[in-house]
């Protein structure tokens, strides 16, 4: 019996493990780490799994100036590997506080108490060439990055070669060496889109000589009736949207009759001579279908663009979407579609009847 749980557990492990290996890690991750000296410090990481690459950038909290560091990404018995090079947030002139008296640069250190000595021969570590070592396990659905960051220091300052570097548990190098090595916790998170408006950037009701832009699309038999009244493009404003093609963006339709897709991101706004159209729109149809207490806070969030298609016996009114796992809605219309407007008087007993006219007092 034990047997066969020993058996179960490793298979269970086995396969835990090669589910990891199947994630993608490509695209975008929110990072934190913690600085002894610096405190929490964040960034976001973009992942080329094809190209096994990566490149970070850190914000140093206190100045706010952000640091880009380029590297490697492999995985190892479960692990994901990272190294990282470039300048990092680092804590001004900090240094390790000194201790005991200096030891000569080179030669031997002769000490001698009494009858006895002692000779110890004065080595050069190693130099710290400030390469960020990332050892991370992924966890959960896939969305989490957990684990250690290291940094070889100079045994003395605990400093790398710039006199920069991270500060965290600080520990001489032991694999014989005369080294030493910075050490601290790290993770990396998905982000987590956070929806907070969507509406149509066409003028759904809009006509032209008398008949309807964006009508019904299809007829009885399921036939388009006009180019382009199948679809729709949504602006959707929030926080943590996708930047680039990179970067997670699954879509979801609550209304099996519409299926979305990514049509802008920034990422296609920022290009040079980009076709800022769409971005226009959304940002002039804001002034108008937002109050004003949240209309500041839009014009400062992440926007991005998607097309909405329609297929046949799609009825209008408010429309629900996903982007990755978060609600979103919109309301969709058709131009020839339309509703009378009428008031009925009470005439008690559950009965009611038109009004034609109104008499002074009324209440409806």
């Amino acid at each position: 019996m034990r047997a066969c749980l020993v058996w179960l557990t490793l298979l269970l492990l086995f396969q835990a493990s090669a589910a990891a290996q199947e994630v993608s890690l490509a695209g975008r991750w929110d990072v934190v780490y913690l600085d002894s000296q610096l405190g929490k410090v964040t960034g976001i990481a973009r992942v080329d799994e094809d190209q096994r690459s990566v490149v970070v950038e850190y914000r140093q909290p206190a100045s706010g100036v952000r640091y880009r560091l380029q590297g490697t990404l492999a995985r190892r018995d479960g692990m994901i590997e990272v190294r990282l090079h470039g300048e990092q947030p680092a804590s001004g002139d900090w240094t390790l506080p000194p201790v005991g008296q200096p030891v000569p640069a080179a030669g031997d250190l002769s000490l001698t108490l009494g009858d006895s000595s002692l000779v110890l021969p004065v080595a050069a570590p190693p130099p710290a060439d400030g390469t960020l070592r990332l050892s991370l396990a992924l966890g959960g659905d896939g969305s989490l990055l957990t684990g250690t960051w290291s940094q070889a220091v100079d045994p003395v300052t605990g400093r790398d070669a710039t006199g920069g570097g991270r500060a965290g548990d600080f520990a001489l190098g032991d694999d014989g060496g005369v080294g030493a090595v910075m050490t601290g916790i790290e993770s990396w998170h998905r982000p987590r889109a956070q929806p907070i408006i969507a509406f149509a950037l066409e003028p759904q009701f809009e006509t032209t000589g008398g008949e309807p832009d964006f009508p019904q699309p299809f007829d009885a038999a399921g036939r388009g009736v006009r180019p382009l009244a199948d679809r729709r493009l949504i602006a959707l404003f929030g926080e943590e949207l996708p930047e680039t093609y990179g970067d997670a963006a699954l879509l979801g339709s609550d209304d099996p009759g519409i299926d979305y897709s990514l049509y802008r991101l920034p990422w296609d706004f920022e290009r040079p001579g980009a076709d800022r159209w769409a971005l226009d729109r959304a940002r002039a149809l804001l002034e108008t279908q937002v109050d004003p207490a949240m209309r500041e806070r839009l014009r400062h969030s992440d926007v991005i663009i998607l097309e909405a298609r329609l297929h046949p016996g799609v009825t209008p009114g408010p429309k629900t979407f996903t982007l990755n796992g978060a609600e979103a809605a919109w309301l969709l219309q058709y131009g020839d579609w339309s509703g009378q407007f009428a008031l009925s008087r009470d005439l008690g007993f559950g009965q009611s009847e038109a009004a034609d006219y109104l008499v002074p007092g009324e209440t409806f």
